[in-house]
């Protein structure tokens, strides 16, 4: 029987532990109460309504401002979750995306992640309404394994939910809450740093904790953002290291050594978890369209999107530089670039620039680091006060990014520094947690308190003076971006400086008469005061939209539906745009949630020989060089002319155009040389190809006899199945793109995928048949993907037996 003290005393740490997880689920629902109460999702499908042939349905006198990051979660993130959820419905593993870029590799996409376990929800409930619940969830998550990480570090409870909450309200996780992948990639880094504490606070290797880390760590590289899972192991090796050396100064070599040991047991366990993905992504890496070396000028395009001197502003006022959803305080804040010996401005991004923690956050962890750094030093402090700086060395494009971009393949070819402000997020939260714990042991000094009440300003007066030097120099490029002078700057942002003053003065107040409150009435003070501030800023940021919104369905979408079949379409786009509607029709991605097969593409990842293939189809730009991606983004393909005379290697049937009441059609679109099949103003114009082809084609081995018409049986994912009747032998060539890992039967028996005629598209496959009725199909199964599979099975076997172990050993010792 236990004792009734020992009965208590679990209760009490039960409630401690699992009761922050309910109120950070409160916390979140009250965040996203509209996609939850309401029938809005959490997908700015608004922004569709910039673009043709949606705008035709989604009229809205107050669509969301352009932002080309935040259309990513419905031009990239939508289409890709919807059909990973169909795919694995249809009880195949998505391994390839056959309706963009000829076909391309799905899962190789790590941002894909439909291996990634949390995103089953989007099979049990609609796509759409999935990603709110989504965010929830991993907000939810988020706050909480930063309350545990806190509370192993012998942090008070209030002040541990306190970081919790900074941590997953910042201004930087809200910002990218529509992008999923940065979200459920971050969230896990607190909890892998709580459990390496918990392998250094044990005397012996459990390996129990082993094992959760080992999983955590898988579960962060699955979850997509392979640029924010580097910085989480940025920190999590910097952690592990910090406490190596601890065990070794005050313990023994043999014990840290063991504790070293563990760590790298954990580590690869975590990647034999995402080998499955993470071999396909590597092998896609090196086929791809990045592939290329480390060089100067690489460098400095990559540091050139840094988080610039000016923008240290926003953490004081966080739409001093406008924002995306205030017409009348649209985002203006700049990067500039040299473009033929001419310095331009060029626009940033509100997502990239989030440094926001709130203004009690800032001041609490002001308080934290002055205390810290007296002595006797807290160690604690020390080492997220560095995360935090070395975060911002990284996030401002210094030397410090040289040593990655230089000595680590593929860094360079990563998103902007400034994603690393991640690990500043979670560092400041800390530091604002330790800040908490040391004002309820001692109220502030008189030069502590005065130092707190400065730097605030300090900062401000440096970031305005910074602004003022930015703003000095008109350059190109202020036109389009309508920068402010810095005093018409200072007005528009009266809501943030009202907001300033009220929260400074009521943070300075708490810390002067702090020795008056009780320590729960204080740090809950903190608390509410807090998240009043994150929430006023953050709940405005992301746009949510009417369902009906989410790629509705036009006429002239239906008639390719109907048209179209298994072939292809052709697009015909040019231009994208960063600043506002891009004049574009289908925009790539989009054909994935309607089944149409595009020969665009939208990835961060896709082939080489894709990549040159496209650029045969693109008009002249600027400089006289055929490229198919558009100047704005280079992870994007187009095709622009459909009137070469190699038109028939795409296995396209229709080309489609802006409307003819487009002001923009006549300089983006170049149409083929036939009369329209269907023409619908605000919607899109449609045209058959001069020369097009179908997608399978058979070709005999003499040309002037008449072969079969190959006839598709199964057009998957991963499969594609076509019989055949002809009388003659001859070359099959479905133009879908080859890559390692596809295998062709015919008849049930194994044949050679061989490269097609050069005048047929070298980038496709073919089989050469003998006469006769054959079934021929296509099967993709790539050998990364059953090496990475295998490794994931081995990686759960080793976690289960140790685990077993673990509590038989427990067993035995309690019988002993």
């Amino acid at each position: 029987m236990y004792s009734r003290d020992y009965i208590c005393k679990q209760a009490r740490r039960t409630v401690t532990v699992w009761s922050p997880l309910l109120l950070y689920l409160a916390l979140s629902v009250i965040f996203l109460w509209r996609p939850v109460f309401t029938s809005a999702v959490f997908l700015p499908a608004g922004l569709l309504g910039h673009i043709s042939p949606y705008r035709a349905i989604i009229h809205s006198g107050s669509l969301p401002l352009w932002n080309p990051l935040r259309y990513d979660g419905i031009g990239q993130f939508y289409p890709w979750r919807l059909f990973a959820a169909q795919t694995l419905k249809s009880g195949y593993i998505p391994l390839w995306n056959p309706y963009q870029f000829c076909g391309t590799p799905f899962l190789a996409n790590s941002q894909s992640a439909p291996l990634y376990p949390p995103n089953l929800m989007f099979l049990l409930v609609n796509p759409a309404r999935a990603f709110a619940y989504s965010v929830i969830f991993h907000l939810t998550l988020c706050g909480w394994f930063t309350y545990l990480l806190l509370r192993i570090l012998r942090v008070s409870i209030i002040s541990a939910f306190l970081g919790g909450v900074i941590y997953a309200f910042s201004a930087w996780q809200v910002g990218w809450l529509q992008l999923p992948s940065f979200l459920d990639t971050s969230c896990w880094i607190p909890l892998l740093l709580c459990l390496l504490y918990m392998m250094y606070r044990e005397k012996k290797v459990n390996s129990v904790h082993t094992a959760a880390a080992g999983v955590t760590l898988g579960l962060m590289l699955l979850a997509g953002h392979l640029q924010i899972a580097f910085y989480g192991l940025l920190a999590a090796s910097l952690w592990a290291l910090s406490l190596v050396i601890s065990r070794y100064v005050h313990r023994t070599r043999s014990s840290a050594l063991a504790l070293l040991i563990a760590y790298l047991l954990t580590g690869a366990a975590g990647f034999m978890f995402e080998a499955p993905q993470l071999l396909p992504a590597l092998e896609l890496s090196r086929l791809s369209h990045r592939v290329n070396s480390p060089s100067i000028a690489g460098y400095e395009s990559y540091t050139g999107y840094a988080l610039q001197p000016q923008e240290i502003t926003s953490l004081i006022l966080p739409n001093f530089f406008g924002n995306d959803h205030n017409p009348s305080n649209r985002y203006w804040g700049f990067y500039t670039k040299i473009l033929s010996g001419t310095e331009i401005a060029l626009r940033h991004n509100s997502m990239e620039t989030a440094l926001y923690v709130s203004i009690p956050a800032l001041m609490l962890l002001i308080a934290g680091v002055i205390r810290g750094f007296q002595r006797p030093f807290n160690y604690r402090v020390l080492f997220f006060a560095l995360l935090a700086l070395l975060a911002m060395l990284m996030a401002i494009g210094s030397l410090v990014d040289a040593l990655f971009y230089f000595g680590i393949p593929g860094f360079g070819e990563s998103g902007s520094p400034a994603r690393v402000l991640a690990l500043w997020a979670l560092s400041l939260a800390c530091l604002a947690a330790f800040g908490l714990d040391m004002i309820l042991e001692r109220s502030p000094r008189i030069l502590e308190l005065a130092a707190i009440s400065a730097i605030p300003l300090l900062i401000l007066g440096i970031g305005i003076g910074f602004v003022s030097n930015a703003l000095s120099t008109p350059l190109p490029g202020f036109e389009t971006l309508h920068a402010p002078t810095l005093s018409s700057a200072l007005s528009r942002s009266a809501d943030d400086w009202y907001g300033f003053c009220i929260f400074y003065v009521i943070t300075i107040a708490l810390l002067l008469k702090s020795q008056k409150f009780k320590p729960i009435a204080l740090s809950s003070a903190f608390v509410i005061l807090t998240s009043i501030d994150l929430f006023r800023t953050g709940m405005p940021v992301n746009p949510d939209s009417p369902p009906e919104w989410v790629y509705p369905a036009t006429p002239g979408i239906r008639f390719l539906q109907k048209n179209a079949k298994h072939n292809r379409i052709f697009p015909i786009n040019r231009f994208w745009s960063l600043d506002s509607s891009p004049p574009v029709i289908l925009p790539p991605n989009g054909a994935t949630v309607f089944r149409l097969h595009d020969l665009q593409g939208y990835d961060s990842l896709f082939t080489g020989q894709y990549k040159s293939f496209s650029d045969k189809f693109a008009r002249s730009n600027q400089q006289g060089i055929r490229d198919s991606s558009p100047a704005e983004v280079g992870n994007m393909v187009f095709f622009e002319n459909p009137n070469v005379k190699f038109i028939n290697e795409t296995g396209a049937r229709y080309a489609a155009a802006l409307p003819p009441d487009s002001s923009r059609s006549s300089f983006v679109t170049l149409p083929p040389a036939t009369q329209a099949v269907y023409d619908a103003p605000g919607d899109m114009t449609i045209y058959p190809l001069p020369a097009g082809s179908d997608r399978a084609v058979f070709l005999p081995d003499s040309g002037t006899q008449i072969g079969g018409i190959p006839k598709f049986m199964q057009d998957d994912a991963t499969r594609v199945t076509l019989s055949i009747d002809t009388p003659v032998p001859g070359l099959l060539i479905l133009k879908d793109q080859n890559y390692p890992g596809w295998k062709a039967t015919i008849n049930r028996h194994a044949a050679r995928i061989m490269k097609p005629p050069l005048q047929q598209g070298r980038l496709f496959k073919s089989v050469h048949l003998s006469s006769g009725k054959q079934i021929i199909q296509f099967k993709f199964q790539p050998f990364s993907f059953l090496i990475g599979l295998y490794l994931s099975c081995a990686a759960l076997c080793s976690t289960i037996i140790s685990l077993i172990i673990q509590f038989m050993h427990h067993k035995y010792n309690e019988t002993v």
